[in-house]
């Protein structure tokens, strides 16, 4: 995977070296003046984000279902792949020549995960009667800001952050019986956790033309708590449902930005 992104970003100055010595030319041949030069005081612009997320979205962790019955539930692998999406839009204003920065607002949408484990009844191994399995999908709106910096007038290196409202979606709780000993219990039921969200991460851009940047970069973001509803015999305050205190996601992110 790295060298893939190692090769892409190698791509990306080639191509911006191209479009740039073209766009030189073009503006040499026919005098046009940019009508929004680099000293601008402000420009909107436009951007969206694609690429692969990994989240931690599970753990192995005990639960008292009803009082008198504690079950551990194990977690087959806390970390799963997700597809990520966002799209979004602001104001880039330049500090001075060389540095500059962009405030906005932008939506973000994961693609379900799966999560799965096996349940043991009273925490022990000799009652491992079920597997389970429950999907999470998570989205997000946030205010979003970005400190970029310049080299060699059209790469740009820059530092994002983030912070907003995420919404948690934990869906389809089953259980599948592994032998015919265990009694299954009404399944836990669906629940989506609003929860504040925030995230850091760093990357660069680069300038394909006056107005169309590509870019890649890297975000951390803590999407908050994710859990199932408690099922149709639990009681609130007595009783537990699946849970994770954070989903932590690591994203790869490939970005193209217009600037209007």
């Amino acid at each position: 995977m790295f060298k893939k992104i190692g090769l892409f970003c190698g791509l990306l100055f080639l191509f911006s070296e191209l479009g740039y010595s073209s766009s030189q030319v073009l503006v040499s041949n026919i005098d046009i003046v940019s009508p929004c030069p680099l000293n601008a005081v402000l420009r909107p612009y436009i951007v969206a984000t694609f690429g692969p997320d990994f989240m931690r979205s599970s753990r192995a962790q005990y639960l008292t279902v009803v009082p008198g019955l504690t079950n551990y539930y194990t977690s087959t692998s806390p970390y799963k792949t997700s597809g990520g999406l966002g799209l979004g839009g602001g104001l880039e204003g330049y500090l001075f020549d060389g540095l500059f920065w962009q405030l906005g607002l932008s939506a973000f949408y994961n693609t379900r995960v799966e999560n799965r484990g096996d349940v043991l009844d009273f925490g022990s191994q000799l009652n491992k009667n079920f597997s389970y399995r429950y999907t999470v999908q998570s989205s997000r709106i946030v205010a979003t800001g970005k400190f970029l910096s310049t080299y060699r007038g059209r790469v740009h290196p820059y530092f994002s952050g983030e912070l907003g409202s995420a919404f948690n979606a934990s869906q389809s709780y089953n259980e599948i019986a592994l032998n015919s000993q265990g009694v299954a219990l009404p399944p836990f039921v669906n629940h989506t956790q609003n929860y504040l969200t925030w995230g850091i991460g760093a990357g660069v851009d680069v300038d394909m033309n006056s107005t169309f940047r590509l870019g890649l970069g890297y975000q951390f973001v803590d999407l908050g708590e994710a859990k199932l509803g408690l099922s149709s015999i639990q009681t609130m305050g007595q009783a537990s449902s699946l849970t994770v205190p954070h989903m932590y996601d690591n994203q790869i992110r490939f970005q193209i930005t217009t600037l209007v």
